[in-house]
């Protein structure tokens, strides 16, 4: 009678060896995750403007989608966008990647009211050589000044001249931003 013997030990081995080869990058399909999306930089310029002028808006961004909320505006990296608030108004710049999630950064544009002068009066409007003056302005938003002599006034408070002839004075309102206005009364000698 003939005996068979079977062997396995290499078939084991055989199975171990092809066992540790997977995941070797033979049938992986794992891929690297997408860029995250970022913002290096969103401003306004100028950040204060006077009311009906424009700033632009300029965001600095990549691997996603820039779009300027209010207003659904869409945005391209490194370009401005003009915008003219009524008010002040601070914008959000969000840039969302083709997967993954949104990024976010605002801007404020501040908008100053316009400067207005009510009333700019000499009391008295005439006087005799070595008298004074009082030179009193009502003006709103912004900074007041009277020339010649480059006094700083206060809305409303009077400041005392004493011109040695007929001198024209100018008041000057400067706001925060945007153009002075002016307005002149004449003191007589």
């Amino acid at each position: 009678m003939k005996r068979l013997f079977v062997y396995a030990a290499p078939a084991i081995a055989l199975s171990l060896a092809f066992g540790s080869l997977s995941g070797c990058g033979g049938s992986s399909s794992s891929q690297p995750p997408p860029p995250a999306a970022f913002i290096t930089s969103f401003a306004a310029t100028p950040p204060s403007i006077v009311a009906g002028t424009s700033s632009g808006l300029t965001g600095v961004f990549g691997d996603g989608t820039g779009v300027i909320t209010p207003g659904s505006i869409a945005a391209t990296s490194g370009t401005a966008v003009s915008v003219t608030p009524a008010a002040t108004t601070t914008y959000t710049l969000t840039v969302t990647p083709s997967s993954g999630a949104a990024v976010t950064a605002t801007a404020t544009v501040t908008v100053v009211p316009l400067p207005t002068i009510t009333s700019f009066v000499a009391n008295p409007a005439t006087i005799t050589a070595g008298a004074s003056s009082s030179l009193t302005a009502v003006f709103a938003n912004g900074t007041g000044a009277i020339t010649p002599g480059n006094l700083t006034v206060s809305s409303g408070t009077p400041v005392s001249v004493s011109p040695m002839a007929t001198t024209v004075y100018t008041l000057t309102v400067t706001p925060p931003a945007g153009s002075a206005i002016t307005q002149t009364v004449t003191v007589r000698v």
